[in-house]
């Protein structure tokens, strides 16, 4: 049976990105190795949280540790590294503006 697209959750688009990233054909995958595993770091962590924690607290977690990537990402010297935080901190935030869109500005 197909799902009703009212009956879309935060789940479903994890997984949908995190399929998107595995199965793409847009982007070399060679290219974007390390910022990829950033993003699927952040969405199997999230995916985690989302089963255990309420939007209050989810969301203030996740807030949390996008100040503490600032200020790591702003530190970091090597460019792999900055390229998987990059990944992680992007992740966040694209599924905390689904939540509320201020949020891909919280930071700002």
């Amino acid at each position: 049976m197909k799902k009703i697209a009212k009956d879309i959750n935060l789940i479903d688009i994890l997984c949908n990105k995190e399929k998107f990233i595995s199965e793409n054909d847009i982007f070399d995958k060679k290219e974007y190795a390390t910022y990829n595993s950033g993003e699927l770091l952040a969405y199997s962590e999230m995916k985690k949280d989302i089963l255990i924690l309420d939007i209050e607290k989810f969301v203030d977690k996740y807030l949390k540790i996008l100040e503490e990537l600032n200020q790591k990402i702003d530190k970091e010297k090597n460019k792999e590294n900055i390229e998987k935080l990059s990944g992680y901190n992007n992740a966040i935030i694209s599924i905390l503006e689904l939540i509320n869109p201020r949020y891909k500005y919280y930071l700002s």
